[in-house]
C-alpha cells in the first residue's frame, strides 16, 4: 500500500497514491490508485481492506492485527467510497506509515476469492475444510491465502505462483497481466515472462549451482557469507556472473543477555540491576565482537530503519519509542550514543547476478523481509 523508496530515506506512494494525516497521527485517510487489478482480473477495492480489518485482523480465529495497528488503543476502519478509508485511532500512532511501508505483518486479502472459505460468508465453510483435509475453516482459510501455498489465491505482484511451494523442488512464477506499475516509457512491468525458484535443501547446492552458472540471482544470507565469497569470487569467469553489495534488511541476529534468575543470589541480584546492565552495554567492545563474527559468516551488525525503527511492539525499544512518538505513557528516552553509531555502520552483504541479468542495481537493501516489491525492484530486471 505504501513502501520505503529504494534508498531506504522514506516513504513513498505504492497502491495507494496518496495519504493524509491529522495533526496527532490518529487519523490516517487513504487513497487508493483507480484502476488495479487482482491477478485475476477482479477490481482491487477499499472493500479488500474493509474484509481484512473486519473480518480478519479483529477476528480471534485468524491471524491477529499487529501491534502496530492494536497497540495504540481502540482502533477502527472507515470505508469512504470504493478507493478511499481511513484508520482511526485511539492514541498517536506515529509510525503507521513506516510500519505499513514495512509490510510488517499486514496483508491485503483478495476478498472476492478468499470469503468462500470464512464462515461468517459461507456457512458450509466448516464442512468444506474437512472435506479438504482441515480440522475447520480458520485452517482452511489460513492455507488458501497463502498464494505461495495455494497457486489459486489471487495477487497483486508482479508474478503469479503456478505451482506451491511445499513438496516442489522448484517454485514457477509467471507474469502477471494485470500488474499495475509501468516504466518511465510507458511499457507495462514486469519484463520477465516466467521465474523458477528453486527449493534447496543444503547451502552447498547452491554454491555449486551458481559456481556452475545455473542461477541468475541469488541473495540469500545463509548462503553469501563472509567465508563463502572467496569461492564466488574466484569463480565469476566459469559461472558468468557478478557479485554485487547488499544492505541487511534485518537486525543483528544475535543478542547477548545476562540469566537474571541464575542460581548464584549474588550474580542474580548484580544482573538485575538495570544500572550495571547499563554499565556493561557501554563497556562491551562491540567492534571485536563484529569482527570476531564475520571470519565465523556473520555480517556487519545493520539495522534498517524501515523493519526496526523503534517502535511499540519492540521488546528492546519501547523506551525510544515513547521518546520518538512522544506518547505520554512510560519511561522516555533517547537512544544512546552508541546505538545512533549502529545505523551508520557499512553493508558487508553480497549477491549474485548472472551476467546476461541487466538492470540490476550494484547495490541494494535485501529482499528477504522487504515489502512488495523490493529495493532491487525485480519487475525491472531484464535478460539480455
Amino acid at each position: 500500500m505504501i513502501r520505503w523508496n529504494p534508498e531506504n530515506s522514506g516513504v513513498i506512494p505504492g497502491l495507494a497514491q496518496s495519504w493524509q494525516v491529522n495533526a496527532d497521527a490518529t487519523v490516517f485517510t487513504i487513497q487508493l490508485r483507480k484502476g488495479i487489478r487482482w491477478s485475476d482480473g477482479i477490481p482491487f477495492t477499499a472493500d479488500d481492506l474493509v474484509f481484512y480489518v473486519n473480518d480478519v485482523a479483529k477476528n480471534p480465529q485468524l491471524p491477529k492485527a499487529p501491534v502496530f495497528l492494536s497497540g495504540s488503543g481502540s482502533w477502527s476502519m472507515e470505508k469512504m467510497d470504493d478507493y478511499t478509508f481511513k484508520f482511526q485511532f485511539e492514541k498517536t500512532n506515529a509510525l503507521f506509515e513506516e510500519k505499513v511501508a514495512a509490510g510488517y505483518q499486514f496483508q491485503i486479502y483478495p476478498a472476492h476469492y478468499v470469503k468462500q472459505f470464512h464462515f461468517k460468508y459461507n456457512p458450509d465453510a466448516d464442512r468444506l475444510a474437512r472435506a479438504a483435509g482441515f480440522q475447520d475453516w480458520a485452517a482452511i482459510f489460513k492455507a488458501k491465502t497463502e498464494p505461495w501455498g495455494n497457486p489459486e489465491c489471487p495477487v497483486l505482484s508482479a508474478w503469479v505462483p503456478k505451482t506451491p511451494l511445499q513438496g516442489s523442488p522448484q517454485v514457477i512464477f509467471e507474469r502477471n497481466p494485470y500488474y499495475w506499475k509501468i516504466d518511465p516509457a510507458g511499457n507495462q512491468l514486469p519484463y520477465i515472462d516466467r521465474i523458477v525458484f528453486y527449493n534447496f535443501m543444503n547451502p552447498e547446492s547452491v554454491i555449486q549451482k551458481t559456481i556452475n552458472g545455473e542461477i541468475d540471482f541469488m541473495d540469500r544470507p545463509l548462503v553469501a557469507t563472509v567465508k563463502n565469497k572467496s569461492a564466488f569470487e574466484a569463480n565469476q569467469t566459469k559461472g558468468n556472473y557478478r557479485l554485487n553489495t547488499i544492505t541487511d534488511p534485518t537486525s543483528n541476529w544475535m543478542a547477548i543477555g545476562l540469566n537474571q534468575t541464575i542460581d548464584d543470589p549474588e550474580l542474580r541480584k548484580l544482573f538485575q540491576n538495570k544500572q550495571f546492565r547499563i554499565g556493561l552495554s557501554y563497556a562491551i567492545n562491540r567492534p571485536e565482537i563484529i569482527i570476531a563474527g564475520a571470519t565465523g559468516g556473520w555480517t556487519n551488525v545493520m539495522l534498517n530503519p524501515s523493519m526496526h525503527i523503534p517502535a511499540e511492539d519492540s521488546t528492546w525499544g519501547v523506551a525510544w519509542y515513547n521518546w520518538y512518538a512522544n506518547t505520554g505513557d512510560g519511561e522516555k528516552q533517547e537512544p544512546v550514543e552508541w546505538v545512533k553509531q549502529v545505523f551508520a555502520l557499512p553493508a558487508s552483504g553480497y549477491g549474485i547476478v548472472s551476467n546476461r541479468l541487466r538492470n540490476v542495481p550494484a547495490l541494494y537493501q535485501g529482499g528477504c523481509t522487504y515489502a512488495q516489491p523490493g529495493a532491487s525492484n525485480m519487475p525491472q530486471f531484464f535478460l539480455k
